[in-house]
């Protein structure tokens, strides 16, 4: 709390400084609230709303073999492993020992996503989609599922469509139902191919060759002994590859995840191969092994690409990146068919005109999907009632050094304790969603802040605590502020400083007297400051220690 007395020819007045909120980049110094600063370095609001230094940050883990490239969460059974793609490299620490494990070597070195299901990590790197169950790591597409595509087939062929092809895998299965005197079973496919034949009789195993010859150019099954006649309950279950191409790349170079449904998170959306921009793929559901041949839509057209998921209330958000030909934002749903108990996915189209930058910077804050665009952080806005989401402008205030800084596409961001954090450079912007206002525009905003000497790529949540890993291989927590050098960045000293607006006491054109400042500070049991002053004469004159 500031104030300030001053005297003119007939009274004294007093200026007075007690609300305090984030930076203003935007507006002319002379401009600027009262309440808000138009240069603060490394100051966030406390519970009170009181400016303060931020807590730095120590080592957490490193170093790693190469820049940390993603951070996952994986809790399974009575064990938690904090999983960290580094390099080439997917390793797993062991929360509770520390222990650190190599999981797979000769992956991409660049960002990287990943999802857990069904007590199983799965990861995407736009190289290989690969799954972890704590205690083998391998590719998905080494142990897919196998769809049955046709089921109450007779031996001469017909029966009805059960499931779509496995994108991951050539694998088919048929499944038949004995007459009792048929000997060759006609598949659904001909020119199969030269894999062993997997058959299955009222679940008994037989072996090819010794049970029943394959005709792989027919694409039938000719037994030795007919299977008996089962009266319709499908007793004959055969596997086998057929001649379609494989199409599992489809899914290996996908880069981006979002897991959604109708109500709980039953179905897994992968994007972000590059060969097909606009490109996205859904799994069966509660089942990442199995991405069906019709489980593909284009979203809008390949001029711009899918950049990222966002969900809000029971719709998913497509954000694309900038095309002067599609929109920016599709809309999707969940509908369910009662009877087959399959879902369905509808979209729309949603708003045009601003797209995302950054594929790292999508996040939730207190429910309004934030990204950054190359216009500034953008939200997502809309109600639970319409599908109708407008974009609404929520970093006018930082957008003025924001938008200067250079390679905006690496920028990360990420939710923590109630506010929304935009790394890039090692400049961290911050945006307080307790702290929200409307600007002059209209426009709902955030009270946002800005610090630097935070190196960060890509952060993570555990346990209530903030991680961030960095281009030369280490992993950084944010300290508590009860912690021992809680107020220094790895052993480094913070500055950090808040400015107040230009001070004209409201008449520009006269000079004035200042009589006395008074501050107030926290009462912290260590701490300092230092008060400076600027005028017509003097520069940053220090009055106050």
């Amino acid at each position: 709390m500031i104030y300030y007395k001053f005297s003119g020819t007939n009274k004294m007045k007093k200026l007075r400084l007690d609300m305090f909120g984030g930076v203003d980049f935007f507006s002319d110094a002379s401009q600027v609230s009262l309440r808000r600063s138009p240069d603060a370095l490394n100051m966030i609001a406390d519970s009170r709303y009181f400016p303060v230094k931020r807590t730095g940050y120590k080592k957490a883990y490193g170093k790693f073999s190469g820049r940390i490239n993603g951070m996952f969460l994986y809790s399974h059974a009575d064990k938690r492993e904090f999983i960290v793609h580094t390099y080439t490299e997917l390793h797993s620490i062991d929360l509770d020992t520390g222990e650190d494990k190599m999981l797979y070597t000769g992956i991409n070195n660049d960002s990287s996503s990943g999802f857990v299901m069904k007590g199983i990590f799965y990861f995407l790197d736009g190289k290989r989609f690969m799954m972890y169950d704590g205690k083998d790591t391998v590719p998905v597409d080494t142990v897919p599922y196998i769809p049955t595509t046709v089921i109450g087939r007779k031996p001469s062929g017909g029966g009805e469509r059960f499931e779509s092809e496995n994108l991951l895998t050539q694998q088919r299965k048929n499944s038949f139902t004995a007459d009792g005197t048929s000997k060759e079973y006609k598949l659904d496919s001909i020119n199969i191919g030269s894999q062993k034949v997997e058959c299955v009789i009222s679940g008994v195993k037989k072996t090819e060759g010794t049970d029943f010859t394959v005709n792989r150019t027919k694409g039938s099954v000719t037994f030795n002994t007919a299977p008996a006649n089962d009266y319709g309950a499908d007793s004959v279950q055969i596997t086998f590859y057929s001649s379609s191409q494989t199409a599992k790349d489809d899914i290996n170079k996908c880069t981006i995840c979002s897991v959604f449904g109708a109500g709980n998170a039953t179905t897994v959306f992968l994007s972000g191969n590059k060969n097909k921009p606009n490109a996205d793929w859904h799994s069966g559901t509660y089942n990442p092994t199995y991405f069906p041949k019709s489980g593909y839509s284009l979203i809008g057209s390949d001029s711009s690409a899918i950049m990222g998921y966002l969900r809000q209330f029971d719709t998913q958000i497509i954000i694309k990146s900038p095309g002067s030909q599609d929109a920016t934002q599709y809309l999707r749903t969940c509908e369910y068919d009662e009877d087959t108990g399959v879902g369905y996915f509808p979209v729309q189209q949603g708003a045009d005109g601003i797209g995302a930058c950054a594929k790292k910077s999508f996040a939730v804050l207190e429910d309004t999907p934030l990204f950054l665009s190359d216009m500034g952080v953008y939200a997502s806005v809309g109600n639970d009632i319409t599908l109708v989401r407008t974009m609404s402008h929520r970093s006018k205030a930082v957008d003025k050094k924001l938008l200067k800084e250079a390679n905006l596409e690496k920028a990360c961001g990420c939710k923590y304790m109630g506010r929304y954090y935009l790394a890039v450079n090692s400049h961290c912007y911050v945006a307080d969603s307790r702290q929200l206002y409307t600007d002059a525009d209209g426009n709902k905003s955030y009270e946002w802040y800005y610090w630097d000497n935070i190196p960060a790529i890509c952060f993570i949540e555990i346990d209530s605590k903030l991680y961030f890993g960095t281009e030369d291989g280490y992993i950084y927590r944010f300290c508590n502020d009860s912690e021992r050098d809680a107020y220094s960045d790895n052993g480094t000293a913070i500055k950090a400083y808040w400015k107040t607006p230009m001070l004209d006491m409201d008449v520009s054109s006269q000079y004035k007297n200042i009589r006395r400042v008074t501050v107030l500070t926290l009462p912290y049991a260590r701490s300092s400051v230092c008060m400076l002053y600027n005028s017509d004469r003097e520069w940053e004159k220090e009055v106050l220690r």
